[in-house]
């Protein structure tokens, strides 16, 4: 196993019925146990939807926290996300010129969070024309 992935889409109510903090939390078990069972692997943070304004806003929630005094960051080696645009956006579908719109955003998010620049980002799925779910 090269790396373990915190949690899917925390940000989707179907998946994480806690708190962006709880979350943060279960960041810092995941990076504490990887250390010391296998310090080798890559600890993934949750990958965040981020089609919906509430799943972003999540998505910075969660990148806001602070667990034992510092940022959950720290607590993970790559950042994920995933990158689902709308089914349709006017008359036309979307595509992946909005996946890349969508992660302009993340990268917005991130920055304001505080998340260094350095720390890689994985977009871990994609699809296109998929209808909205409840966020």
């Amino acid at each position: 196993i090269s790396s373990y992935q915190v949690w899917n889409e925390g940000n989707v109510r179907t998946f994480w019925t806690g708190t962006p903090h709880q979350l943060a939390e279960l960041t810092r078990v995941v990076y504490n146990v990887r250390d010391q069972v296998d310090p080798a692997a890559t600890v993934v943070a949750p990958p965040f939807a981020m089609r919906l304004p509430g799943q972003r806003a999540w998505f910075s929630q969660y990148q806001e926290q602070r667990v034992g005094g510092k940022p959950v960051s720290h607590f993970y080696d790559v950042n994920a996300v995933s990158l689902y645009p709308k089914a349709t956006y006017g008359d036309r579908v979307g595509g992946p010129e909005d996946a890349m719109a969508l992660l302009g955003n993340v990268h917005r998010r991130l920055a304001a969070a505080g998340v260094p620049r350095s720390k890689p980002l994985w977009a871990t799925e994609i699809n296109y024309g998929r209808q909205a779910v409840a966020p």
